[in-house]
This record gives C-alpha cells, structure tokens and sequence, in this order.
C-alpha cells in the first residue's frame, strides 16, 4: 500500500509500518552509543554532536561553532542479522529507500532539523550491530550511485533498497582508536 510519505519521496516500494516496541528497544541505544564515539572524534575541533531534537528527522547532528549541521547521521541497530563483537559479514550494506530523502537533503529533510543545514552537509548511513559495540557506515553521495533492487526481509517485500558493496562501507569498533 503506497503512503503520501511513499509519493512524496517518488518510492517504488511501500514504507514499513512504524513498530514502536522495536523502536523503544533499539533507538535511545543505538543513538547514545554512536554520540558517545563522535564525541571522541570531534573533540578537539569545536563541532558538537545531539541528537535531533525532532524526533521524526534524522537522528543524530554534528553542529559547528556556528549552530550548522556539517554532519547528520541515521542511526540503525541490527538485532538480529548482526549480532556478537564481530565485523559486518555481508558482501554489501542494504540502504533503505524510505530513507533516500535524506541522502538527497530534500526539503522534507531540511524541515525536520531544527538548524541551519551547511551547504556541504554530509549525510551517513550507519548500521550496528546488536551489541552497538561495530559500526558499518557510509555517505549519502555513496548509496545514490547504486541502483534500487527489490529486497527481501522479514517486514515487507515490497521495500527497496540500495545495495552498498561492501568495500564502499567504512567499518569501525566503537570505543577503540579508529584513525
């Protein structure tokens, strides 16, 4: 069934409904995991990192002195297909197509960050395991060069998805030096 979210974004597939246990269970972890590793990234350089104050827009913001989005972040755990303190094991990283309005920086995008977005705002993807403990991640500019293919999973099969090689996708272990 297609939604006016659906249209809008100009999908192909359908939006998976909105779970709010799964939501409760992995969204607050995921975010104060990832926060707690920009923190140690962006220390010294004067940007700070929140979470989006508007519950509905992307996750996670990297503000400069200036109060402007330089990076924003969307935040994924994977509880069942990523699971132990191990490296992503999949030849390539599933990117949402629900999600593509915020690789594109559209209006509905920009509308749910209550700052001014920089012009060379980066948007990244990232996924982590279960234990949010690894980090698989990838830019925005990066998901748009790959084609929409058809997905399979346990939600809907309508859903598309932008399959992301694997040697495209940076991959990090929270907590330790990843320079």
């Amino acid at each position: 069934m297609m939604t006016d979210a659906s249209v809008s974004r100009n999908m192909r597939g359908s939006i998976k409904g909105f779970d709010k246990n799964l939501h409760t269970l992995t969204d607050k972890k995921g975010k104060t995991a990832f926060l707690s590793y920009l923190d140690t990234i962006y220390l010294a350089s004067g940007h700070r990192n929140i979470e989006n104050p508007n519950c509905y827009g992307i996750d996670v913001l990297t503000l400069n002195s200036d109060d402007q989005v330089v990076n924003a972040w969307e935040i994924e755990v994977r509880l069942c297909n990523w699971v132990g303190d191990l490296p992503f094991r999949y030849s390539s990283m599933n990117c949402l197509e629900r999600k593509e309005y915020m690789w594109r920086k559209t209006k509905e995008f920009v509308d749910k960050i209550p700052f001014k977005v920089h012009n060379d705002c980066k948007v990244t993807y990232v996924q982590l395991n279960n234990l949010c403990n690894r980090a698989a991640m990838v830019d925005g500019d990066v998901i748009l060069e790959y084609p929409r293919v058809r997905a399979v999973n346990k939600f809907r099969t309508e859903e598309y998805v932008r399959k992301v090689p694997i040697n495209r996708v940076t991959q990090i272990k929270l907590g330790e030096s990843n320079v």
